[in-house]
């Protein structure tokens, strides 16, 4: 049985069979000098001369014999043991070298990875439970301890390829050992973090994007969709009851955000997992607090929202109407310029993006809120036009920042919750709060 960490028990031809290979020849050896010692010993020390002469030449010419021949035939039947023991190891060893790099060249080109919705951490394959003890295997590929099953302390027969149904097997994540779902790992995924201050209208967004595509979008897409987890699916519903009952949905707290998980799925498979990420706006006020944000690292698109109250031009234009209503509209506190900032120097000082260097992934920059006072006339602006009034606005700068560090832009405006809110039961009804999470995942799904 094995002694590492690993509790698993250790395959014949990786362990036990070479501990064999050598207790038969150690033995075999062991034998050849025994019989030597003992036609040694038969030679006569007492007696006549010659009857003394005649043993030792006798008792010691077969002692000899035994050395010179007997460890040339030991040699030789050692040798063809561990040949032929040999080219039997080597042939298991091309065959678990072979399914393993099958499956690893299966879950590349299928995008089969497993990422953690709490820490973030990206593996290849996370930490599985035998289903008998409970155990944690960290190994479970095929390996020295198996090249389809591994065999668990406990005896039980564990499968250690994709191709057995390991995914069947309750999983962990390898950072911080929280339990994953099977679609976790084996689905391909789509990230889309959601940037901006506080008060900016970010968890507004991102549930009106989610209910629009639960109740609509999916479909048009071709595909059905799915909660993964009942804490989710919970979570979902109660802040769909809060805004069909006119209440704005309570502001994100933590700094370091659960991804948001939906199911996209097709003939009764998950061919997507989505994986949406709203921290606190607090958390762009510093890059420390973006560090541990470890989804930038491997992200499908970015989506960038500004609370047009945050720009100072809009203040002063709206500067009464904005008086009567200020706790209603919220404006966001943080200059959005800040807010990007924050995130361009964590992705140059964590993730080896270059102060110079463009990022390849899409961002979609939202204009938020954007029904109150009439600020843009019809919202479904085109994307020149937003970008236009940006400029009107004075954020030319921004418009330069955000054009320089990224190769793929474009603008929108919406409004995640229909109206402003106000003491009135009233459902919210977003809109144009999809279009930027379409034109995001459109080119990632159409392109597999």
């Amino acid at each position: 049985m094995s002694t590492s960490t690993e509790p698993a028990i250790k395959s014949y031809f990786f362990g036990k069979g070479y501990r064999d290979l050598g207790a038969v020849i150690k033995e075999s050896w062991e034998r050849n000098l025994d019989s030597t010692k003992d036609f040694f010993s038969k030679i006569k020390k007492d007696g006549e001369g010659w009857q003394k002469a005649l043993s030792f030449i006798f008792w010691g010419g077969a002692g000899v014999s035994v050395i010179i021949f007997g460890t040339v035939f030991f040699v030789a039947v050692s040798l063809f043991h561990i040949l032929l023991l040999s080219s039997f190891f080597l042939l298991i060893y091309i065959i678990f070298t072979i399914v393993w790099v099958t499956e690893r060249t299966y879950l590349f080109f299928h995008g089969f990875f497993s990422v953690c919705p709490h820490c973030h951490e990206k593996t290849v394959l996370p930490e599985y439970l035998c289903d008998k003890c409970g155990r944690i295997h960290k190994k479970l590929v095929p390996n020295t301890y198996g090249i389809l099953f591994h065999q668990c302390q406990c005896g039980q027969k564990l499968p250690a390829t994709f191709f057995l149904n390991r995914g069947r097997l309750e999983a962990r994540c390898r950072g911080c050992h929280q339990l994953l779902h099977r679609e976790h790992v084996e689905s391909k995924k789509i990230f889309v973090p959601i940037l901006g201050g506080p008060s900016a209208g970010k968890t507004a967004f991102m549930f009106a994007v989610v209910r629009q595509l639960i109740e609509k979008k999916a479909a048009e897409m071709g595909f059905e969709t799915a909660f993964i987890d009942s804490n989710t699916e919970s979570e979902y519903k109660t802040i769909v009851d809060q805004l069909r009952k006119g209440n704005v949905p309570t502001k994100t707290v933590a700094s370091i955000p659960k991804a948001f998980n939906l199911a996209l799925n097709k003939d009764g498979k998950t061919k997507w997992l989505l994986y949406i990420y709203d921290p606190a706006g607090e958390a762009f006020e510093n890059t420390e607090n973006l560090t541990a944000h470890q989804y930038y690292d491997y992200v499908s698109g970015m989506i960038m929202i500004v609370d047009p109250f945050s720009i100072p031009a809009v203040r002063r234009d709206y500067e009464n109407e904005l008086s009567r209503t200020w706790s209603n509209i919220n404006p966001s506190q943080l200059n959005i310029e800040d807010a990007l900032n924050s995130v361009l120097l964590t992705l140059e000082e964590s993730f080896g993006l270059s102060k110079t260097g463009k990022i390849k992934k899409p961002l979609a920059v939202v204009i938020s809120k954007a029904d109150a006072f009439g600020l843009l006339g019809d919202v479904d602006k085109k994307s020149e036009l937003i970008r236009q009034q940006l400029i009107d606005w004075d954020e030319g700068g921004l418009i330069q920042q955000i054009e320089t560090r990224f190769k793929d832009v474009q603008y929108f405006s919406s409004s995640a919750l229909g109206r402003i809110p106000d003491s009135t039961s009233k459902d919210f009804v977003p809109s144009h709060v999809f279009e930027p999470m379409s034109w995001l995942l459109n080119p990632v799904i159409s392109k597999k």
